[in-house]
């Protein structure tokens, strides 16, 4: 039987004891058997020979937070179970050797610990009887706690709809989920253990996965793969059969690229739909304001020649209010097509006195006048000048229209750098003076003053990064500015 207590032929070392004495060898042997109780991170236990729990070490209490006396007598099913690896329950036949089995036993705080117990049977030296069997249990909850979180994580990343790869330090294929490989399913071995970045990226342009490189398949290659050695901001790519995808990579601490693609070919569709929309909107626009410039001018000066100079005074503010919408119309047009250098510069001092230039006549004939203040020097502001002036053309009319006659319009550029329009119109309602740059809106609902065109003004502002308003000026008078920024 003594080949029995052996676990697969095994042999243990002797330990070397300091004394020959028997009574205090066994002292000894039961002071260090203790020792390495207390001592080992292990769970240390026996069972009599019905499988009664008759020792198990503090370990219980440090692990589960159970004593080790409340355990006692009992059989390990009792506080616990085996588990088989495919995770069924498990009776194990204690009587034989057995090594890492797995043990799950339920802690005071409702959490399950998981062990690996390892058992040896016990004989009598003398007859050869059972007398029961000597373990230890390996605590690996943390491990099992892991690996379950990794394979979750594994599992969440298989399944995500977008493309996920990673590429280890030295560009070695490491993992990809689902998405990618269906993606990419042409290029067969190439996306799997062996692979590299660069044959993934050569295999694209072989395989025909990569329209834009047809025609300089080098250059392509080279500015993918710069792209993926110095990753920065997302981009886009095209792909076969019209796929479109935003790639975004990061380098990640240990030098390895994870690789994150998004299919953003229905966005772009109905992006390019929209962009198609608003084409056909803007050319309607434009064409019905051109095609009303003409008659609108022809009606002008028909008023001239009217007998009743009264109603003819009153047809012309209609005449001019129509007039000025057209020109909102065209406006609105331009501005939607409206793109900055990064060179481009403007100087404000020169645009207000352009328009007052152009202005100053139909001030004159509407019995209103213009007050220039501008620096001699300069003010430079990004933007351009044309779209600037457009601009602060539809907030010098709409000031005229609505500024008493034999009154004065102020123009004013700052240092800020800002450009400052007071007129002496009736004043506007605080909830309105936001909506007057909303296209087809009104400050009152009355009609009473009525301005058009300036949501035109808006988008002129934003696409310069200007901020754009009204307020109150001394004697509630308006102030409409344009502020740019320093």
């Amino acid at each position: 039987m003594r080949a029995n207590r052996l676990m697969n032929d095994e042999h243990p070392s002797r330990w070397q004891l300091s004394t020959q004495d028997l009574h205090a060898r066994h002292s000894e042997l039961v002071e260090m058997l203790e020792d390495i109780t207390r001592l080992t991170s292990d769970w240390v236990w026996s069972l009599s020979r019905d499988f009664r729990i008759t020792f198990i070490s503090d370990r219980l209490f440090d692990s589960c937070g159970i004593l080790p006396d409340r355990v006692i007598g009992k059989k390990l099913p009792e506080i616990g179970r085996f588990v088989a690896s495919s995770g069924a329950p498990l009776l194990p036949e204690l009587g034989k050797p057995f090594r890492d089995l797995s043990f799950e036993i339920p802690a005071a705080d409702g959490s399950v610990r998981y062990l690996l117990f390892s058992g040896l049977p016990v004989y009598s030296r003398d007859t050869g009887e059972f007398l029961g069997v000597r373990g230890i249990g390996r605590d690996v909850t943390d491990r099992m706690t892991a690996e379950k979180s990794s394979k979750l994580l594994a599992s969440a990343i298989d399944e995500l709809s977008e493309a996920f790869c990673l590429y280890g330090p030295n560009d070695e294929f490491v993992l990809c989920n689902k998405r990618f490989r269906e993606i990419n399913e042409p290029l067969g071995e190439i996306v799997g253990p062996g692979g590299t970045f660069s044959d993934f990226v050569k295999g694209l342009v072989d395989f025909g996965l990569a329209p834009e490189a047809v025609g300089r398949e080098s250059e392509w290659i080279a500015e993918r793969m710069a792209r993926h050695e110095n990753p920065s901001q997302p981009f886009e790519v095209s792909r076969q059969n019209g796929l479109c995808f935003l790639i975004h990579e990061e380098k990640l601490a240990d030098g390895s690229t994870a690789t994150m693609t998004t299919d953003i070919t229905t966005r772009r569709d109905m992006e390019q739909a929209l962009k198609e929309s608003v084409r056909r909107h803007q050319t309607f626009m434009a064409d019905v304001a051109h095609q009303l410039r003409t008659p609108l001018a022809v009606l002008s000066a028909n008023l001239d020649t009217m007998e009743d100079k009264a109603i003819a005074e009153s047809l012309r503010g209609d005449v001019q209010a129509l007039s000025r919408m057209v020109e909102g119309l065209l406006a609105e047009t331009k501005v939607e097509d409206l793109e900055i250098g990064s060179n481009d510069r403007a100087d404000l001092a020169l645009i207000v006195r352009s328009v007052a230039a152009y202005l100053g006549a139909e001030a004159i004939k509407r019995k209103r006048s213009f007050e220039v203040i501008a620096p001699d020097d300069p003010v430079l502001v990004w933007g351009r000048t044309q779209a600037l002036e457009q601009g602060v053309r539809l907030l010098v009319e709409n000031a005229l229209e609505h500024t008493p006659e034999n009154s004065v319009v102020c123009i004013k550029v700052t240092d800020e750098p800002a450009i400052y329009i007071e007129d002496h119109g009736a004043p506007i309602p605080d909830d309105a003076k936001d909506r007057i740059f909303t296209l087809g809106l009104r400050a009152d609902q009355r009609g009473e003053s009525q301005r058009q065109g300036l949501s035109a003004v808006r988008r002129i502002a934003d696409a310069h990064g200007a901020e754009v308003g009204v307020k109150e000026g001394a004697k509630r008078s308006n102030v409409f500015f344009l502020r740019f920024p320093s």
